[in-house]
């Protein structure tokens, strides 16, 4: 049996303290959101419990053209091993990673630089649905496809005309997988060199849908460690 719970994260509708701030006019210095959620196991025949926990918590800035992201996930979850950047030596019962950590300079809306370590941009990572997933960790076919994430920069953007538009993302550098052990011994990091390419078509369709993508996504990975 299993059972969400989400934390707020943002003032409630009619509130009317300015964005990130209180009525006063202080305004928190950093863009702060996240979700808890928790659920409990119980195998048959056994009265017992056990409560696994999940959490994100994303910290933004933005200053004129820059822009700076990360995502913290927290988690319990003895099956869980992500592939982030290790806070500290994680222990069965709890482990914190730095799983994205990047800055962006907007030059245009169709042309942004982003370097970092970042998510490979796959529909899952991009829009990160955990609240109703109950985990922070991504789906295994996912994981199977793409690499979780890399380690170096990106060139993006979106362009849109008065019916449609695009969407595109070229990146490279070094990729970050986790690899499992034979016999089920654990895992390790596998690293290749990579370079990849994105490109989504907003096709217009003359009010039939409320939208329609189309698009392809390539990597080409190099022998590594």
């Amino acid at each position: 049996d299993s059972s969400p719970t989400a934390a707020p994260t943002s003032p409630a509708a009619g509130d009317s303290a300015p964005p990130g701030g209180d009525k006063n006019g202080y305004k928190f210095p950093v863009d702060l959101a996240g979700y808890v959620g928790f659920r409990y196991l119980t195998s048959p025949g056994q009265s017992a419990a056990h409560s696994e926990y999940s959490s994100s918590v994303f910290l933004s800035k933005t200053l004129k053209r820059f822009r700076f992201h990360s995502e913290l996930n927290v988690s319990n979850a003895s099956q869980y091993d992500g592939e982030g950047i290790a806070l500290y030596h994680p222990r069965p019962d709890l482990k914190v990673k730095l799983d994205s950590v990047t800055l962006t300079y907007n030059i245009h809306d169709w042309l942004q630089v982003a370097a970092g370590f970042e998510f490979v941009p796959t529909y899952w990572r991009m829009h990160r649905y955990q609240s109703t997933t109950l985990t922070v960790e991504d789906p295994v076919i996912d994981q199977r496809v793409f690499p979780t994430a890399f380690k170096g920069a990106m060139l993006k953007g979106d362009r849109y005309f008065e019916h449609g538009g695009f969407s595109y993302e070229l990146y490279g550098g070094e990729s970050q997988q986790a690899e499992y052990l034979p016999g089920g011994q654990g895992t390790f990091i596998a690293r290749e060199p990579m370079l990849a390419a994105k490109f989504v078509a907003h096709v217009p369709t003359g009010g039939l849908l409320d939208s329609c993508d189309i698009g392809f996504q390539r990597m080409r990975l190099a022998p590594g460690d």
